[in-house]
């Protein structure tokens, strides 16, 4: 009793425990099955379902794409012209969007798929576009959605407002054929005033987890390529038949590419007086002008479509002709016209 060990209970102790390992619950037939344990609703079967609810409903499946982690339903009622979006995922459905059918903010959703995007070899698995017709005074604009390995959804972030107040994408394209997408913001300068405003397509690319501006990018570069051949063509010949406005707005779009590839503000000025040196003003082209060196001069921060406030500016006298080139207090010196021959 003096405190020596019960030998035989503890060498009897693994058997016991093999014992009733033995008795215990019989093990998976299937090796390691527990991996393949999933949680949630598998997508391609509900949206079997979501489909089939949608169309006692009215609607008709018209697009249908499917990701690595999701099912996208577009829908259509023929009869009524609305319209429906349809994300679901392995926690349901994700996103639902419904046509709003109000005569004063008619609002449309059409799911984007590769047939309905131009120059675009592939669409990235865990992502969804959806044009949105009349958010923005019946502009299409793009939305972009992001489904995780997890079923969650969340809204990319599309920084048009980067580009031009009240920007928003209304393209998408692979622009340089490296296999990435680009949202293309078509960014029109009504704010100077012209009969034909300047227009340009600025690429927003992939950054930080977002479609964002980022500037002198090679998506940027390859886009104005040709939209600075043409601009080019445009003010050559405008200057050959004087044609102010023309050269005008022309320089513009030449100075707006300037700013994008990250050019100072006063390189952007002489861009756009290299455009009209030479030529003669009225007066209410002389106007024109200055309001547009007053806009790039403030970082073209008065860019929004609605901004009526600016055409006050722009009511001077069609006498008084002038000569463009005269500097201005803190500009640069307009040197001669260069050749704009491409």
């Amino acid at each position: 009793m003096g405190g020596r060990p019960n030998w035989p209970t503890l060498l009897g102790m693994p058997w016991l425990v093999g014992l009733m390992a033995c008795g215990g619950t019989p093990p998976s037939p299937y090796f390691r099955d527990a991996e393949f344990l999933r949680f949630g609703v598998d997508p391609r079967v509900e949206a079997e379902a979501v489909e089939a609810q949608t169309r006692r409903a009215g609607y008709d499946l018209q697009w249908r794409t499917e990701g690595t982690n999701h099912v996208a339903l577009g829908l259509r009622d023929e009869e009524t012209g609305r319209t429906a979006v349809r994300v679901v995922s392995s926690r349901g459905t994700v996103l639902s969007l419904d046509s709003d059918a109000s005569p004063l903010t008619p609002r449309h959703y059409t799911l984007l798929t590769l047939e309905q995007l131009r120059d675009v070899d592939r669409m990235p698995a865990d992502e969804v576009f959806v044009r949105v017709e009349g958010e923005r005074d019946g502009v299409g604009c793009l939305a972009a959605f992001r489904v995780t390995s997890t079923g969650t959804l969340s809204r990319i972030v599309v920084d048009g407002d980067a580009v031009i107040a009240d920007g928003c994408a209304s393209e998408i394209a692979d622009v340089n054929g490296d296999g990435s997408l680009e949202l293309i913001v078509h960014a029109q300068y009504v704010a100077f005033g012209l009969e034909s405003p300047p227009l340009l397509r600025i690429p927003l690319s992939v950054h930080a987890g977002g479609y964002r501006l980022v500037v002198g990018v090679g998506s940027m570069l390859a886009l104005f390529a040709d939209q600075r051949a043409e601009a080019r063509r445009d003010l050559a010949d405008a200057r050959h038949r004087l044609d102010v406005e023309r050269a005008l707005r022309a320089g513009v779009e030449l100075s707006a590419m300037a700013r994008f590839e990250g050019e100072s503000t006063g390189a952007q000025l002489k861009t756009l007086d290299d455009a009209l040196v030479g030529l003669v003003l009225t007066g209410r082209q002389a106007a024109l002008v200055e309001h547009a060196r007053k806009l790039i001069r403030d970082g073209w921060e008065a860019m929004r479509s609605d901004n009526a406030a600016e055409e006050d500016a722009l009511d001077a006298p069609e006498s008084e002709a002038t000569e463009v080139g005269e500097p201005q207090p803190g500009d640069t010196a307009v040197e001669p016209a260069p050749d704009v021959t491409p």
